[in-house]
């Protein structure tokens, strides 16, 4: 039991010290800056064929390789700019070429008077022509 308490003790003066050292993680925008350069959404809100409300539109691939697993994330807004509610993520299905686009559609909760979308993640694949 002793041996525990040293062992707590000596694990909770490492934490400690390590905080005084790196200071206190704090929240962090988990935003992609990178991916504002390397793509372009054009979006329009729609309904689907049984009246359910989405967000559909294109993402622009502006990099020279192939853009796989691109993650939409999308946040309504009111008339006045202000985020509703939470945010609603999405993908893009399959793989966007280098400089062109895809199509995707992502449900969202309700109607609204306007959304921001963002790329939220992608992976860049690098296209091999030395065959």
């Amino acid at each position: 039991m002793r041996r525990l308490s040293r062992a707590v003790v000596l694990a909770v003066a490492l934490s400690a010290g390590m905080v005084a050292v790196n200071g206190v993680a704090r929240a962090q925008n988990f935003g992609n800056p990178a991916a504002e350069q390397s793509f372009r959404v054009e979006s329009e809100s729609a309904e689907t064929k049984s009246g359910r409300p989405i967000l559909r539109g294109y993402v622009y691939n502006l990099t020279p390789y192939s853009a796989a697993n691109v993650r939409l994330g999308v946040q309504a807004i009111d008339a006045g700019g202000q985020p509703l509610g939470a945010q609603t993520l999405g993908w893009v299905n399959g793989e966007i070429s280098a400089n062109s686009r895809r199509y995707f559609e992502v449900p969202v909760a309700q109607p609204a008077a306007g959304y921001r979308v963002a790329v939220q993640s992608y992976e860049l694949r690098i296209i091999d022509n030395a065959r």
